[in-house]
């Protein structure tokens, strides 16, 4: 994560490495996403904050897997 004055950035670099991570980023995330593999958040409502968490689930799985 990358404070800024104005924003969170997160850098997840499993969406551009892994068709899974990509295939798993949900609508809600995707309007978030402003780089290949990096979200920038403003502020974070429950429904994204939940998606969030499911993505980086989604991310952590993949990585185990080797």
């Amino acid at each position: 994560m990358k404070p800024a004055a104005k924003h969170v950035s997160l850098l997840l670099l499993p969406v551009h490495t892994s068709a899974a991570v990509a295939a798993a980023v949900p609508a809600l995330l995707a309007a978030r996403l402003t780089g290949k593999a990096t979200f920038t958040f403003r502020s974070l409502s429950g429904d994204e904050a939940r998606a969030l968490g499911a993505l980086l689930a989604v991310a952590y799985l993949e990585y185990i897997a080797g």
